[in-house]
């Protein structure tokens, strides 16, 4: 039997699924289906962002993070915008942290 995982969900995304189109939310009501049994799913992210995963369901991207036997989504948006998005959740003080002050304009 192959390993299962519990794929979590914040209500806010949930709803935020549900409005799309129809054809878009089984796609990505797919892709949430198949993370239950592979959670390599998608590409692992780079920089400042690596411990989340990206899974593309065109023009979307489904974001998440795996931690013991639990997916967490943490965010579906459109390519153009989530990983600036995503960057932003990041707390001020862990990304100084991993690169360090940048230079203010002078």
């Amino acid at each position: 039997m192959s390993e299962r995982w519990t794929v979590k969900i914040p209500p806010d995304i949930k709803a935020a699924i549900g409005n799309l189109a129809p054809e878009q939310k089984q796609r990505i009501r797919a892709v949430l289906k198949a993370l239950e049994t592979n959670v390599r799913l998608g590409k692992p992210l780079q920089r400042e962002l690596a411990e989340f995963r990206s899974v593309t369901v065109r023009p979307f991207r489904v974001i998440d993070t795996v931690s013991g036997h639990d997916v967490h989504v943490r965010m579906v948006e459109r390519r153009e915008s989530v990983y600036e998005l995503l960057a932003k959740t990041l707390p001020i003080a862990e990304r100084r942290r991993r690169y360090g002050a940048r230079p203010r304009n002078a």
